[in-house]
């Protein structure tokens, strides 16, 4: 059974990874105008559904809030080879 706090990130999930890939490019410095555009239009979506995004400390982490009072983490890893940013996983 899923918890109340989070169904509203659950709702919106496939939106919210498709932000933060696109955060990631951006991390890496290989987004695109286009990309750019598309970024703007999910996040203002979002929000529209009562999810924000909020990265307080660091460039590698990214807090995501929704009104129904739940927050969800999002962290970035680094490839070994590179040190490069290469993933990320949500924790709830």
């Amino acid at each position: 059974m899923k918890d109340n706090k989070t169904e509203s990130i659950q709702k919106n999930l496939k939106n919210i990874r498709k932000a933060l890939k696109l955060h990631m490019k951006d991390i890496l410095g290989t987004i695109t105008d286009s990309e750019r555009q598309t970024v703007r239009k999910l996040v203002t979506a979002l929000k529209e559904n009562g999810i924000t995004f909020s990265s307080p400390h660091f460039l590698d982490e990214v807090e995501i809030h929704s009104e129904d009072g739940s927050l969800v983490f999002a962290y970035f890893s680094h490839s070994r080879t590179t040190g490069q940013v290469s993933r990320f996983h949500l924790e709830f």
